[in-house]
C-alpha cells in the first residue's frame, strides 16, 4: 500500500474498543511515526490506543509528551491489563 493509503488507514480508523480520545491521540501519534505498512500502522493504533486508555483512566493528559514518556510506558507495560481474559485462552489438559 502506498503512504497515501496508509495515511489514509490511520485517519479512518474508528475501534469500538477504545475510547473517542484515545483513538484520537493513536491517529496522531501514529501518522506522525508514518509506518511503512497497513498491517504495521494497525498494530500502532492498537498500541497507541490501549496506552491511551489505560493513561486517560489514570487522570494522565493524552498528549505524547505525558504518555509516550518513557517511565509511562514502563508502568503500562508492568501493570496495564493484558487485552484479552486468561479463562479465554485457557486450555484444559487432556490427561
Amino acid at each position: 500500500m502506498d503512504p497515501a493509503g496508509i495515511a489514509a488507514y490511520i485517519q479512518r480508523w474508528q475501534p469500538s474498543s477504545v475510547s473517542g480520545p484515545a483513538a484520537c491521540f493513536a491517529r496522531a501519534v501514529v501518522a506522525d511515526a508514518r509506518p511503512a505498512g497497513r498491517e504495521r500502522a494497525k498494530n500502532l493504533l492498537w498500541a497507541a490506543g490501549r496506552l491511551a486508555d489505560w493513561g486517560t483512566g489514570l487522570g494522565l493528559e493524552p498528549v505524547p509528551e505525558v504518555l509516550l514518556h518513557p517511565s509511562v510506558i514502563e508502568r503500562f507495560a508492568a501493570h496495564a491489563p493484558p487485552p484479552w481474559s486468561a479463562t479465554k485462552t485457557a486450555r484444559p489438559s487432556r490427561n
